[in-house]
């Protein structure tokens, strides 16, 4: 049967019983104010430790309670229940509490209530009363249920419900749908939706998964194909007024030889080597070596542009790992945390 028919069959039996047995089957007996009041030389357990006049306010603050209730102001006969038994918890109160609280539909309060009710046995209650409480054991048994929180790795900030709640903790909730959520630094915030089962003990394992960053990634250095396209183009660039210094030179030269000689062959070595011979040499060496420089330039630029091809970027995730520093103050330290 599910949480919610076992809520209308409860809220159907009480209405059955008020209208049988009339409000006195509804409400717990009042204590026996003789033999509350009056000093005994072995107290009751319930009444142990108990000041008399406390005992006398509580009594008072009950009887008023239970005309709120006959008046069905079911809130304002809790507020003078919890009064009372802040002064005096009497079984008989705890018991009119439990009648409150399901009427108001606080099932996991009225379980609670109703512990406290039964700590004595049947104590003061009466028969109708204590078989009355019995009932209302076994139908809260499937109304309520306990829920345990914990979370990997440890050590998170725990809640249940927006309710802040320690690991392992075992915490009594209405059965029924809940929300688990763990929080810890340097992983993602996650909840965790749960139905607990009335009579039964939830355990929720929360697992955190590591915030990640998004990093971009080169094989080489982002400013690697660059340089080796700037360093080809530099040296190609050099290149140039080699090229036309050697092509000066050889002009010169083949000038010289035509006004000075028939030909290369007409003039003899003796000759070339006095007059501008030699400048044809240098010339051709420059040329050699701005074609060499030219070559070994434009070698650079294809490598670089071979290199912007190869040296795409890649993202990469990372997890964040905060950084813990502890910095020194008056009266002891302050921890901060970044990410």
């Amino acid at each position: 049967m599910s949480a919610k028919a076992l809520r209308r069959s409860l809220l159907a039996a009480l209405l059955a019983l008020i209208v049988v047995a009339g409000p006195a089957a509804a409400h717990a007996k009042a204590p026996d104010t003789a033999a509350a009041d009056a000093p005994a030389e072995a107290p009751t357990p319930w009444s142990k430790g108990v000041p008399q006049a406390s005992q006398t306010k509580a009594q008072a603050l009950y009887a008023t309670g239970n005309d709120l209730y006959g008046n069905k102001e079911y809130g304002k006969a809790l507020e003078k229940y919890r009064a009372a038994v802040a002064l005096w918890d009497h079984p008989s109160i705890r018991f009119n509490m439990v009648v409150a609280y399901l009427d108001l539909g606080e099932y996991v309060r009225a379980s609670q209530s109703l512990e406290r009710a039964l700590r004595f046995g049947q104590g003061p209650l009466s028969s109708a009363n204590f078989a009355e409480a019995q009932r209302f054991k076994g139908m809260l048994r499937a109304l309520v249920a306990t829920v345990s929180v914990r979370s990997k790795p440890g050590n998170a900030q725990l809640e249940l419900d927006g309710k802040p709640i320690k690991a392992g903790e075992q915490r009594a909730v209405a059965a029924g749908a809940h929300v688990a959520v763990a929080r810890k630094p340097g992983y993602v915030d996650t909840s965790v939706k749960l139905t607990a089962k009335g009579g039964e003990l939830t355990v929720v394992d929360v697992v955190l998964v590591p915030q990640m960053r998004s990093t971009t990634v080169y094989p080489y250095a982002e400013y690697v194909p660059y340089v080796v396209v700037g360093a080809g183009l530099l040296v190609g660039a050099a290149g140039l007024p080699m090229w036309f210094v050697g092509d000066g030179l050889v002009n010169e030269h083949d000038t010289w030889a035509r006004e000075n000689c028939a030909n290369d062959s007409g003039c003899s070595k003796a000759e070339q080597d006095a007059g501008k011979g030699p400048l044809k040499d240098e010339g051709y060496a420059l040329r050699d070596a701005s074609y060499a420089m030219f070559a070994l330039g434009g070698a650079a630029v294809v490598a670089g542009a071979i290199l912007f091809v190869l040296n795409q970027p890649e993202v990469v995730k990372e997890p964040v790992v905060p950084q813990v520093s502890v910095t020194p103050g008056l009266g002891g330290g302050s921890l901060s945390i970044r990410f």
